[in-house]
């Protein structure tokens, strides 16, 4: 009678758990969660959480859209006034874009929208890997999607000095000239420039194969290199514990300096400013990290 009692008290208590994870984590339309996230910020308007969960909701309306089947966000918590609502710890901030989305000014309003939660969340809470790991990520959206606007997710830059429209004016030939090391220096030098110089870029018009990929490397090299260095900070301040955890948990983005560190051996092979040593150490570490036994014991 004792065993009788035990299983069924165990199998209620194992039918109440599952239906208090299915409240505490029903799917919530993209409306509704940015409501909730603009709501405990206004409330909590130098907490750097809320404008985490911010851009994440904003990174996700930005990836799969804000209405529809699939486009829902799974939530937990309706936020008190100690913690946020936040993103389910099995979704990864990092979301993967349909390419065959549409890029409408919504979906730039929301990609703008993410960058800027995310630059909160840091300025407010610098030493946070995953908020770095979150801006890096909007930060390369935009140049994955070839969003050439210089003020998307901040401030609008300086304006080019007229000795500097002048270099500019004067660096966009040698792009099409014969000499490899002509068409290196007119590329460094708009390189530099970024991104003031992006609204002239984007006006000159060349049927050069090469002339248009420059220009499309330059402008889109402007979002990498920021997107470089928020991976950086992430991965730096994450390694180490990483490194000294007894096993690795693949789900969402719980080992921060692999989602950082897999990005930047993807983006430094590609560009300059990495040494060989960087690499290296990079791709040991999350070689090691990857290599531990893998965790496994979330109750979805």
């Amino acid at each position: 009678m004792q065993k009788r009692i035990s299983l069924v008290t165990g199998f209620a208590v194992l039918v109440a758990t599952t239906a208090a994870s299915a409240r505490l984590f029903q799917p919530t339309a993209i409306p509704e969660a940015l409501n909730r996230a603009n709501a405990w910020i206004k409330d909590h308007p130098n907490r750097a959480e809320g404008y985490f969960f911010l851009g994440g909701v904003e990174g996700s309306a930005w990836a799969r859209g804000t209405t529809g089947k699939g486009t829902e966000v799974e939530i937990t918590g309706s936020g008190d006034s100690n913690n946020p609502p936040r993103l389910v710890p099995w979704t990864s901030i990092m979301f993967q874009r349909d390419a065959a989305l549409a890029i409408t000014p919504e979906a730039i309003k929301s990609l703008n929208a993410s960058i800027a939660a995310y630059r909160n969340a840091v300025e407010l809470d610098p030493r946070n890997p995953l908020y770095h790991l979150g801006l890096a990520w909007s930060l390369e959206e935009a140049a994955r999607a070839n969003l050439h606007r210089a003020d998307i997710g901040g401030d609008a830059p300086r304006a080019l000095t007229d000795d500097e429209r002048l270099q500019c004016e004067a660096a966009i030939a040698p792009l099409a000239n014969a000499d490899a090391a002509q068409r290196e220096q007119g590329t460094k030098t708009l390189s530099a420039l970024m991104p003031r110089d992006a609204a002239i870029l984007r006006a000159v018009k060349s049927d050069d194969a090469e002339v248009a990929a420059r220009i499309e490397y330059i402008l889109q090299g402007s979002w990498l290199i920021q997107a470089v260095e928020q991976y950086r900070k992430a991965y730096q301040q994450s390694v180490e514990h990483d490194l000294k955890a007894d096993g690795y948990d693949a789900d969402g983005d719980k080992v921060i300096s692999v989602k950082a560190g897999e990005r930047l051996l993807s983006l430094l092979s590609t560009r300059s400013g990495a040494t060989p040593d960087e690499i290296k150490r990079i791709k040991e570490s999350v070689q090691a990290i990857k290599a531990k036994p893998a965790i496994r014991y979330k109750i979805r």
